[in-house]
């Protein structure tokens, strides 16, 4: 249980890095 929370929780964490990113090249490219 404690080993499928922890990897549930490093989906959500790859997500989020990745909706972050996504974000942050979206303001680059607005910033130029």
């Amino acid at each position: 249980l404690k080993g499928k929370n922890r990897m549930g929780i490093g989906v959500l964490l790859d997500v989020f890095d990745q909706q972050l990113s996504r974000r942050f090249l979206f303001l680059m490219m607005l910033e130029i």
